[in-house]
């Protein structure tokens, strides 16, 4: 695609997943993020509705890479900073967007301060907030009580 001075492709793949499938999900994303982080923030939003699976995602996520700390929701704090350890990635900032009335209301959370080299930031809700440019979206769509699709797209600018 063309815009403007920028050229970008996009790589989407559809998977149906189960609860135990999320990790692998997450294996998936974070392979595509992982040679990006030396460079820069990595930013991966996710959306579906409630129960989808949006936190579980995240929490398989910050397994992957080290984080230790119980990871929840952030939905009453909107965001929450883990240390990780990983090869590339040292920071995983978790914001939950679920409870904004505005898209305004993100800029509270400095976001600007959290692009750093070695950072993942994954975004819950990002339809309702200004929200940095993903790398990957994340799309979980209700299959059954069990199963979900996941739609991944990958981006690179």
């Amino acid at each position: 695609y063309h815009l403007g001075l920028w050229y970008y492709w996009a790589m989407i793949q559809t998977f149906s997943v189960g609860k135990d499938d999320m990790r692998a999900l997450a294996g998936k994303v974070l392979e595509f993020v992982t040679s990006k982080a030396d460079e820069q923030a990595v930013v991966i939003h996710l959306e579906g509705d409630l129960g989808t699976g949006k936190t579980t995602f995240s929490q398989e996520f910050a397994r992957l890479i080290g984080v230790q700390d119980i990871v929840i929701s952030p939905t009453f704090v909107l965001k929450k900073v883990y240390e990780a350890n990983h090869e590339t990635i040292k920071t995983l900032v978790h914001i939950d967007a679920y409870r904004f009335t505005s898209k305004e209301e993100g800029r509270a959370l400095a976001l600007d301060y959290d692009q750093n080299p070695g950072t993942a930031i994954i975004i819950e809700w990002p339809g309702k907030m200004e929200a940095p440019t993903p790398d990957v979206h994340v799309l979980l769509e209700y299959q059954d009580e069990n199963t979900r699709k996941a739609t991944l797209t990958s981006y690179a600018f």
